[in-house]
């Protein structure tokens, strides 16, 4: 569960303030570390990943909060990652390119501790959506 509850609600403001800067940068890293995931996304993928990021920040705010439909609708959205051709080392690379632009977005309010806690909630949703996925395309833990 995440460390945090409370830091994550808050940061989650800032976020949320500046969307449209940590949507860029979450891209801009992961295309930076990982240019093979370019060819998975289509031409559209500034509007496409927007949303993403959005959608994304909406699920881990309503985890935090005790929300129950999001393990149904991540479920099925991990099933749509599959036709995507998705793999589970995938989800940890966005993990990471997230953690990296929260913290940059995040500027002087960024600790390490909220840091976990983003882990804990994105670690959280990426699993839903990796239980989805056909044997072969997870990683043992």
């Amino acid at each position: 569960m995440v460390a945090d509850r409370e830091l994550v609600l808050q940061n989650f403001e800032t976020l949320a303030e500046n969307e449209v800067v940590l949507s860029d940068r979450i891209y801009d890293l992961l295309f930076e570390a990982h240019p093979e995931l370019l060819e998975l996304f289509s031409a559209k993928h500034s509007a496409g990943g927007r949303q993403m990021v959005r959608e994304t920040l909406m699920y881990a705010v309503d985890h935090v909060n005790g929300e129950t439909w999001v393990a149904m609708n991540l479920a099925s959205l991990g099933a749509k990652h599959v036709e995507y051709e998705v793999t589970e080392v995938m989800y940890e690379w966005l993990i990471d390119a997230m953690i990296d632009a929260m913290a940059e977005v995040s500027g002087s309010t960024w600790t390490a501790e909220l840091g976990a806690s983003w882990r804990d909630v994105l670690r959280y949703l990426a699993d839903l959506m990796i239980a989805e996925l056909p044997p072969g395309k997870q990683i043992g833990r």
